[in-house]
């Protein structure tokens, strides 16, 4: 309780004193006249005098003998709501990207500049198409607002379906009624294919998870008709489809490469299948760029560290993370968003792993040297 000022005292500490009984600080009963003179600093007949006054408007029990009985009830406080803004994706957080990661990071930090809540709700369910165990997690949850990262269709759907707002951070599915953000993938299938065709290399293949996201068949869908754009019987696109597992990576790409199909260059969607294809070309001894190349569609850290260092598309984060934010913060004002997809394109980032394709007679000069050594 505030101390109260020399004028109009007595009027100043029956004031006091309702507010105090109002926001319910005592339970019960009043504390006594000498404990409220030394808290409100101010004489026991002017606290007497107070309490009589309360007790006249009904606030309290004046009894004789007796500790004065409270009777007002307390008064609920008016809770403030805090925006809550829930974040759905089949990965934990230490399990994704160094992108996602610096995205998560702005986002977070622009939220609570504002005073909204942004938590994460993670299953690896999210990214199966029967989700029923993965959206029993958040059916009972009523957040402001939905940020979906690397969901199934399924997912998405059930979002349409239930009116839940929401953005996605990803590609939207064919016929979502979603907003998203994301980065251009059907550009960046287009110039992949177009990068490694100026390069000259006419057999490639393109490496892709066995169940693909909605970005991941975007890249795909845009890579091929960019390679089969012109009516030349010598392109050859392979797709080379995997489990998330690297033995079976390495067993399809080994199929590859000893049937008739030989490629001279490999497009990667995903940064571990790069790492894990340019570990096995070193140990069986085949040259990078000079007898593969190799382009993946995201960087990682580790690209770094490695030679040669894989040639790979980057986001500008900055502009994407103030993008981000400035959606869903609109979602949170609004309700909702216009249905518009929105995409950022990447830049190539040249790298040491492409280069021109060489001739079958070069290379098989080139093994047999190496046999010889």
């Amino acid at each position: 309780m505030k101390i109260p000022q020399r004028q109009s005292l007595l009027l100043q500490v029956v004031d006091i004193l309702r507010q105090a009984l109002s926001e319910g600080i005592w339970q019960g009963d009043m504390p006594g006249e000498r404990e409220l003179s030394r808290q409100l600093h101010v004489s026991r007949p002017t606290i007497r005098s107070a309490l009589e006054i309360l007790g006249r408007e009904k606030l309290i029990e004046n009894s004789p003998g007796r500790s004065r009985r409270i009777l007002l009830k307390r008064r609920p406080r008016p809770s403030r709501k805090t925006k809550l803004v829930t974040m759905i994706c089949k990965n934990p957080l230490h399990e994704m990207s160094r992108n996602r990661l610096f995205l998560f990071n702005v986002l977070n930090r622009s939220l609570q500049e504002n005073g909204i809540r942004l938590e994460v709700v993670s299953h690896e369910g999210f990214g199966s198409e029967r989700p029923s165990h993965a959206l029993k997690l958040i059916e009972k949850n009523r957040s402001d607002a939905y940020l979906l990262a690397l969901t199934s269709h399924r997912v998405q759907e059930w979002f349409v379906e239930t009116g839940r707002p929401a953005l996605i951070l990803g590609s939207a599915f064919p016929g979502v009624g979603i907003p998203s953000l994301e980065c251009d993938y059907h550009a960046l299938g287009r110039h992949a294919a177009g990068t490694l065709l100026g390069k000259g290399h006419q057999k490639i293949a393109l490496v892709a998870p066995s169940q693909p996201l909605a970005g991941d068949a975007e890249t795909e869908l845009a890579f091929s008709e960019e390679i089969g754009r012109k009516n030349c019987q010598d392109r050859v696109c392979r797709t080379i489809r995997y489990a998330l597992d690297p033995k079976d990576l390495l067993t399809q790409w080994q199929k590859l490469q000893q049937s008739e199909n030989r490629v001279t260059a490999v497009f990667t969607l995903y940064p571990s299948a790069a790492l894990a294809l340019l570990s096995r070309l070193m140990v069986q001894q085949v040259a990078v760029p000079e007898e593969i190349s190799i382009l993946s569609r995201h960087g990682d850290p580790l690209y770094r560290w490695i030679q040669p260092q894989i040639s790979h598309y980057s986001l500008p984060l900055t502009h994407f993370g103030a993008k981000l934010s400035t959606l869903v913060l609109d979602l949170l004002d609004a309700g909702c968003l216009p249905l518009r997809h929105m995409t950022i394109m990447p830049e190539l980032q040249p790298g040491e792993s492409l280069g021109h394709p060489h001739s079958p007679i070069n290379r098989s000069t080139r093994s047999k040297a190496r046999s010889k050594t």
